[in-house]
């Protein structure tokens, strides 16, 4: 490959196993008119019951050398009928909820029959096995069987979404490649001996501010958009065209992935999928960005990377929306962590750290053996920060989904005394690793190294003081500090000022092992200054680096045993 910028299409291929309407058949054979006409890879991913259709079966023979042939994981009727598996779904529920369409909604006696039987039909049309293997969301014991017995390499999934339609993925790497880890694919490997043999891909790439939080998950290349949500065409050019530019330039591996379900109106969408693929047709031909097959991807990316898979510490530096376009955000992925800053632009507001989460290198898919037996099958990262889910709501205080509204559970830089003193400042990335604050009072440097985040402050006034200030609110999280050994809720420590050597907070809510992060100052022995103010629904932890004006912290988020 010429360059470490890509693109994937994916195309699932549903049959007549679910309602009409997810079976478009004319949509399908536009996008492949499509794709040939403008020299686009595409990678096919055929359902069983797509695999037992005449004319879906005469599509992916005819298509041409630059498309692929997977398979897209997805249980239906037909499919279980062949592997002996009853399946009948109750009144009442849907075809697309967990315990049906989902690998995990069946033991690992039946998984392995379904995978056996689609592979037996797909090899008794084309004379070999698929290197690709996609759906929304597949377990990881399922993953590892498709990748040791059949030796699958490329797994697409979900991007992150919280509560649409039968799934749940949140905590991952948005819009990335990675090596997984083998007991549980949905978080990054730490080693060589952890890892899985295959490359996990997303299906499609994320708007990383409009999405964050938001149930609706529409934001994102996905064209289709358009009609879920009725907007105009012109979506292509001012929205997705631009969030494509963004995630192709980030480094070390530039990504853009698209899908296309044909179970969508051809009709209207015929033309606005093809201003999309002339577009990504032309950064083809000019260099500046590869089309290739999520196997192709894969090879590549297996070739290049060992375990674990690099750091990306993502950067949006704008929404395209408009309730939205000045707000940026940095997600740094790590193997060991994930962190997300948010930044308002041309408001008081400091950037704030909205969501921290820690992968468990010993925690094992919740669905590796257990079956999924309702409408959601759920992976969430462990977390000590969420602000996509927590906020308390103005009516009855209950948790309740938001996009990003959530401001009492975050860490901020805070300049004292008092917000009288803020002004509008600038974030801005100074290197892969460092984004750079900076207001008429405060110059702040927040660097994402691979197990820990620096944060530092300095002053730009004499009578001004950096605070790192970390906001919560108990009623909706449940958070623990190590004082004198034990652990004690943040909610029973009396307001006042307290020395510390290190900080440790703690999710107490969690099963397992809890998402911590320790605060130290930069030098070895220094002593921080905790001044604690409980007022309800927004308690104050600020956090000062001895009595020096100026601030040097290292935030290491882990997971802890209390």
């Amino acid at each position: 490959m010429k360059t470490d910028k890509y693109i994937i299409y994916n195309l699932p291929l549903r049959g007549d196993d679910t309602p009409p309407a997810w079976n478009n058949r004319e949509m399908a054979w536009g996008m492949k008119r499509l794709l040939e006409k403008h020299g686009i890879a595409g990678t096919w991913l055929p359902r069983y019951d797509a695999l037992c259709d005449p004319e879906y079966i005469e599509l992916c023979k005819g298509l041409d050398k630059d498309q692929e042939l997977g398979v897209w994981l997805e249980i239906t009727s037909s499919h279980c009928r062949e592997a002996g598996i009853p399946f009948k779904i109750r009144q009442g529920e849907e075809w697309f909820w967990a315990k049906y369409c989902l690998t995990m909604g069946y033991s690992q006696k039946e998984r392995k029959l379904l995978i056996d039987v689609i592979m037996k039909r797909y090899r008794s049309l084309f004379r070999f096995y698929p290197k690709t293997v996609s759906m929304w969301m597949i377990d990881s014991f399922s993953a590892q069987y498709l990748a040791e017995k059949y030796k699958v390499r490329a797994i697409g999934l979900c991007r992150n979404q919280f509560g649409i339609d039968g799934y749940t993925l949140w905590g991952g790497w948005p819009n990335l490649p990675f090596r997984p880890s083998r007991r549980y694919i949905w978080q990054p490997a730490q080693s060589k001996q952890g890892q899985g043999k295959e490359v996990i891909y997303p299906v499609i790439t994320e708007d990383l501010t409009s999405n964050y939080g938001n149930e609706k998950g529409i934001w994102s290349t996905e064209v289709a958009m358009i009609q879920q949500r009725s907007l105009k065409g012109s979506v292509i050019i001012d929205y997705i065209n631009k969030l494509t530019d963004h995630a192709l330039g980030e480094k070390p591996v530039g990504l853009a992935s698209f899908v296309a379900e044909n179970g969508w109106d051809w009709k209207m969408l015929a033309a606005a999928y093809e201003e999309q693929i002339a577009c990504l047709a032309k950064l083809h031909k000019e260099g500046r960005a590869e089309s290739v097959t999520a196997s192709e991807f894969s090879k590549n990316y297996l070739r290049n990377f060992s375990a674990p898979s690099p750091a990306q510490i993502l950067y949006q530096p704008g929404g395209w929306r408009s309730s939205l376009k000045n707000s940026s955000c940095v997600v740094a992925c790590t193997p060991y962590y994930r962190a997300r800053l948010r930044h308002d632009k041309g408001s008081a507001a400091y950037p704030r750290l909205t969501d921290l989460r820690v992968y468990d290198i010993k925690k094992k898919d919740p669905y590796w053996s257990k079956k999924a037996e309702e409408k959601f099958a759920r992976w969430i990262i462990p977390y000590l920060l969420d602000s996509s889910r927590f906020r308390l709501d103005r009516k009855d205080d209950n948790p309740v989904v938001d996009i990003d509204e959530n401001k009492p559970m975050h860490f901020s830089i805070f300049a004292v005394p008092g917000t009288k003193t803020v002004s509008p400042g600038k974030l801005f990335k100074k290197n892969e690793r460092v984004f750079i604050w900076k207001d008429k009072n405060v110059e702040a440097e927040w660097i994402f190294k691979d197990k820990e985040i620096l944060v530092s402050a300095k002053p730009l006034k004499k009578n001004i003081a950096a605070t790192l200030r970390f906001t919560c609110a108990p009623k909706v999280l449940k958070l623990g500090i190590v004082r004198s050994r034990k652990i004690i809720t943040l909610g029973s420590l009396k307001p006042g000022v307290y020395n510390f050597g290190k900080i440790v907070l703690v999710n107490l809510e969690a099963d397992g092992g809890k998402a911590a992060v320790k605060i130290s100052g930069a030098k070895k022995g220094g002593k921080l200054i905790a001044d604690w103010n409980s007022c309800g629904t927004g308690s104050v932890l600020s956090i000062s680096d001895g009595k020096s004006k100026a601030l040097n912290l290292r935030l290491k988020p882990f997971i802890s045993s209390h």
